[in-house]
This record gives C-alpha cells, structure tokens and sequence, in this order.
C-alpha cells in the first residue's frame, strides 16, 4: 500500500473505560502518534462514548458505510483491535468485507500483518478471545468463574 489514508474509529462503551486511560483522546492521540511515525494520513475521524462492542451500533454502520464509498481511504485506524468491534463473528466478517474493498483495520498498538496467514489468525482471534474475557468478567460472582489465560506459546489455561 503505497499512500496510506486512514479514518480513526474510536470507542469508549462505559465511562470506567474513559477514566482508565481508554477516553477518546488518548485513543485518538495513541493513532495520531501511529499515523505520523508511519506516513499514514488521517482524513476522518468516528466514534463516540457508550458505543457498544456487544452490536455493532449506528456510529459503527455509519462509520463502515462511509469508509466503504470512499475510494481515498483505505486504513481504519484503532488503537487496539477490541476498539474496532468485540464479537467475534460480525468483527470477522466486517473485516473481511473492508479486506475485499481494500481497506484494512490496524491497530496501532497491536503489530500484526493483515496479509499473512498469521496475521489473519490473530486477526480473527482477538475478537474472540474479548468476548470470552467479557463473559468470564460477568460470570466472576458465580461459582463457575474460570479464569482464562493465553501464554506466549499460545496455550490456553482453564
């Protein structure tokens, strides 16, 4: 990809997540940082607080919609992955429809080549593993909670 040009999504679903250095201006700040250290220009900028990442909300329709008609952009920018959308499966086939139109989802904290089998993996794991962790999160008072960890070697504990 020779010019890069990027809309900003970002999304703060409570306001626990804003306090805890994920408000939209460090997000927006972290992708700034991103995209100049790397030659990407931001054209546009979505998002708003108590977005949800559990449906994909009208911000986030309206945000794909837009970047899908536009032949300049062909980056979404997130600082984080979980930023872009938490359930798996609509994250997996909203990625791969902006895939097929040429634009890819980056994170600007999270290294990963959108064009290698690796990459792919990681890219439709991440989402899952956010919605495992929420529903583990939800589930902590109950005697079932199980506490879920992946190592570097990518084993998952139980």
């Amino acid at each position: 990809m020779e010019h890069k040009v990027a809309a900003v999504w970002t999304r703060v679903s409570t306001g626990k997540q804003a306090d805890n250095n994920g408000s939209l201006e460090s997000q927006k700040r972290i992708c700034d940082e991103y995209a100049a250290s790397k030659g990407i220009r931001i054209k546009e900028y979505f998002g708003d607080t108590n977005e949800s990442a559990q449906t994909e909300g009208k911000l986030y329709h309206n945000m794909i919609e837009k970047v899908a008609k536009d032949k300049e952009i062909n980056v979404i920018l997130v600082a984080s992955y979980d930023r872009f959308i938490r359930t798996g499966p609509e994250g997996i086939m909203t990625k791969a429809y902006l895939k097929a139109k040429g634009i890819y989802v980056v994170s600007a904290t999270q290294a990963i080549d959108p064009d290698s089998a690796a990459g792919t993996f990681m890219e439709n794991m991440i989402p899952r593993y956010s919605t495992i962790r929420k529903q583990i999160r939800n589930t902590s008072g109950s005697c079932l909670h199980t506490k879920l960890r992946i190592t570097s070697t990518s084993e998952v504990h139980l």
